[in-house]
Formats: C-alpha cells, structure tokens, sequence
C-alpha cells in the first residue's frame, strides 16, 4: 500500500474499481481537511474530493 501523504492524522484507505479502471484513495476521517502542505501543488489529489482525497487512479478511475 501507498504511504498516506503524512502521518498526522488518521484516515482510511478506499478503492473502487469497475473491472478496468481503479482508484485507490487515502480519506481524513469526516469532513477534514488534508493539511495545507498536501493542498498546493499536488498531482495525486483526488477531482472528487479534494480537500480530503490523496491516492492513485487510472485515467476512468478519477470520477470514482
């Protein structure tokens, strides 16, 4: 498994998959925020959940 983007807070892993694409995402508990630090300038931020989303997807994967 991918390291979450820091160690600071507790998440939970979440995957989803249509038998083609994928998406492996680390969440923050409820609605936090992922730290400022995870928010600029990150290619690995989810589109669906930006502010608390940080993972892997193929391209079909990202509106998962």
């Amino acid at each position: 498994m991918p390291a979450p983007p820091t160690t600071s807070y507790n998440g939970m892993w979440y995957y989803n998959s249509n038998g083609t694409d994928y998406k492996l995402l680390y969440l923050t508990p409820g609605a936090g925020p992922l730290p400022s630090v995870e928010l600029n300038n990150n290619p690995l931020l989810d589109p669906v959940r930006p502010t608390r989303g940080w993972g892997y997807w193929t391209p079909g994967g990202s509106s998962f």
